[in-house]
């Protein structure tokens, strides 16, 4: 277990651990379903959920976006996508969770409201900049639904895993 103390100094390894991983799971599964289902691994944002309720706001702020930047070079190839989502997800966090006490299923719930934040951002941004063309019933069906059941079911696997890491109670 990190203690709070050190926290500030190893989360950033952890998280891109944590975005090496997801990418390395997302690139698996969606040779897996030969490009059919787009299947997205979030373990960073549930690690980054996990930390902001130890670490200060400012700190995991800008934490967010430099891992956000590193994703966008190392993912998308185009600086700012991941670099805006990560910390309105950071944010977002912080707003909840001044209102609402992080039980169990407040996280999971914020989990799956974190995961739709994202991928709806995601979808947005490309929208915006047309890096994609997108139906909505494909990306409910093909995108989101299969992304938000592999994250509960990674949510499920990992939450006592992460509590300790991070020092959440």
């Amino acid at each position: 277990m990190i203690q709070k103390d050190n926290l500030k100094y190893y989360a950033p390894f952890v998280f891109f651990l944590l975005m090496l991983l997801d990418g390395q799971i997302t690139q698996s599964l969606e040779s897996f379903s030969q490009n059919t289902f787009f299947i997205h691994s979030h373990m960073l944002m549930l690690a980054l959920v996990l930390a902001s309720l130890q670490l200060s706001k400012r700190y995991m702020v800008i934490t967010s976006v430099i891992i956000g930047i590193l994703m966008d070079s190392y993912y998308i190839g185009i600086i700012g996508i991941y670099a805006l989502c990560l910390p309105i997800i950071v944010l977002l966090c912080y707003k909840i969770f001044s209102f609402v006490k992080p039980t169990g299923f407040t996280l999971l719930v914020s989990v799956i409201i974190f995961v739709t934040v994202l991928e709806v951002g995601l979808l947005l941004v490309h929208l915006i900049f047309s890096l994609a063309t997108v139906q909505g019933v494909l990306f409910v069906t093909r995108t989101l639904g299969p992304t938000l059941l592999l994250n509960v079911g990674l949510f499920l696997v990992l939450i006592l895993p992460f509590k300790k890491l991070f020092g959440v109670k």
